[in-house]
C-alpha cells in the first residue's frame, strides 16, 4: 500500500529506468566499484477528494514528480535501497493518444495507477 504510512516511514515511489555498474579506468578507485547503481524518476501519490485512491478503480494514482523546466526529477540510487517492486499502469482517461503503443506508453505518460 503507498498510503500516509508509508511515506512518513520515508519510502517513495519512484519508476526504475535503468541499473548500471561503475566501472573505474585502469588504476582508480571509486566509490561505488562493488555495487549496481539504479537511475530512477520520482512519481508523487495523488491525493484524491476524501480518499487516498482513485473512487473508480480503488487504486492509487501517481503522477510524475516535474521540474520547472518541464523534465521529470530523477536520481542515481544504490540499489540496495530498493524495497518494492509495484507494477505501473499508464492513466488513459477518456482520451487515449493515438501515439501510444505497449513500447512508448510509460515514457510517453505522466500520470499511473
Amino acid at each position: 500500500m503507498l498510503g500516509d504510512s508509508s511515506v512518513a516511514l520515508g519510502h517513495l515511489v519512484a519508476e526504475l529506468r535503468l541499473i548500471f555498474r561503475p566501472v573505474a579506468s585502469h588504476g582508480a578507485t571509486i566509490q561505488w566499484k562493488d555495487q549496481f547503481l539504479c537511475y530512477v524518476q520520482w512519481l508523487d501519490v495523488v491525493k484524491q477528494e476524501g480518499s487516498e485512491v482513485d473512487p473508480t478503480t480503488h487504486m492509487h494514482i501517481l503522477k510524475r514528480a516535474m521540474r520547472s523546466n518541464g523534465t521529470p526529477m530523477g536520481d542515481v540510487v544504490p540499489a540496495s535501497q530498493l524495497r518494492l517492486y509495484a507494477p505501473l499502469i499508464p492513466c488513459f482517461g477518456a482520451n487515449t493518444d493515438m501515439h501510444f503503443t505497449k513500447l512508448n506508453s510509460h515514457s510517453l505518460s505522466s500520470s499511473f495507477f
